[in-house]
């Protein structure tokens, strides 16, 4: 990317492909319902749904595509394991 000034979110926009057919529905005048949770959010050009991630972008529903969100690291020393043993007690 060298000196070149872009924000995270202009690379991720990079990153996403056309959501399944099956998630998005035509409103008209631009708009597009996200079918994709509970928010079924309306969403308009150059704008995302609630969850910040679907977005429209020249007519079409786009989803991330390619990258890794979030990891999390989940320690198995903090997981109840006495219910692992006979009785309750290790």
């Amino acid at each position: 990317m060298g000196n070149s000034s872009f924000s995270l979110d202009d690379i991720l926009r990079t990153l996403t492909a056309d959501s399944a057919p099956e998630l998005a529905r035509a409103l008209g005048g631009g708009r597009i319902q996200c079918l994709a949770c509970a928010h079924l959010c309306r969403v308009s050009e150059g704008h995302s749904g609630a969850c910040r991630v679907r977005f429209v972008e020249k007519g079409a529903l786009r989803r991330p595509r390619g990258y890794v969100a979030a990891v999390a690291c989940d320690p198995i020393e903090k997981k109840p394991f006495f219910t692992r043993f006979r009785g309750g007690t290790p």
